[in-house]
């Protein structure tokens, strides 16, 4: 059984468009569009496509956070919109544009909540949170109140949360915005020990190509909403735009 599996999914958004200063008139916007695709275990799945294509939607459909227009996802044998307790203790979704820290307290707290949420046994919060603090470089940052931390820091944190109740399946949304370059190949590194060693199942959207070059056993691209897998890799995505270029 697939991991994620995903048939003639698609994703319409209705908004309204102002007409004049006294109206307006509703359109349709396709998110995605008839996408079908099939995660097994264990895989990282590179995701790519220019801004507006559809990659956060469909992201956010697998996660359960928005309700498909129509087609058919299970992940783990679960309907992510029913949102069931035992699907969510089995992902995690890191957004670069979304913080769920605690603003105006320490790290520690927003960690310790975290560990309450997902009903993480007592014995094991302290050793959860330790392996955290130490694959991510964060005991400097544990005591200090959120609010006093850059971009990249916080996103360091929000990595390391979203570990601590080991979940399969990792569902990364630009998960290095904000990173220097020694906080991307420390997350790279952990990735990669996630999928090889502990056999976790990771979607990742970037347009950090470093990010999807070094990670990814597939790739697939999201174009206008359609989804068609990369063959040929990161070789056949650039080529396109290379020759958009020179035409």
């Amino acid at each position: 059984m697939f991991m994620i599996d995903i048939q003639c999914l698609s994703k319409t958004y209705l908004i309204k468009k102002s007409v004049s200063l006294f109206s307006s008139e509703t359109i349709e916007i396709t998110g995605i569009s008839d996408v079908n695709l099939q995660v097994n275990q264990g895989e990282v799945i590179g995701i790519v496509g220019n801004n507006g294509a559809g990659k956060s939607t469909l992201l956010k459909c697998i996660a359960g956070l928005i309700h498909p227009t129509c087609g058919t996802i299970t992940v783990m044998g679960y309907n992510p919109h029913e949102k069931s307790k035992n699907f969510l203790s089995e992902i995690s979704f890191i957004s670069g544009r979304r913080d769920s820290l605690l603003w105006d307290l320490p790290v520690i707290d927003s960690f310790k909540l975290h560990c309450h949420v997902y009903h993480i046994h007592k014995p094991l919060i302290n050793t959860r949170i330790e392996q955290a603090l130490e694959a991510f470089d964060l005991k400097t940052l544990i005591q200090r109140q959120t609010k006093t931390l850059s971009l990249g820091e916080r996103m360091r944190i929000e990595l390391a949360k979203a570990t601590l109740h080991d979940p399969e399946i990792f569902i990364l949304d630009e998960p290095t915005l904000g990173l220097d370059l020694k906080s991307q190949t420390r997350l790279r590194n952990y990735i990669k020990n996630l999928s090889s060693q502990r056999n976790r199942t990771i979607l990742i959207s970037s347009h950090n190509m470093d990010d999807i070059k070094s990670l990814s056993s597939r790739i697939v691209e999201i174009d206008g909403g359609q989804l068609k897998e990369l063959r040929r890799g990161l070789e056949e995505y650039t080529q396109k735009y290379v020759n958009m270029k020179e035409a």
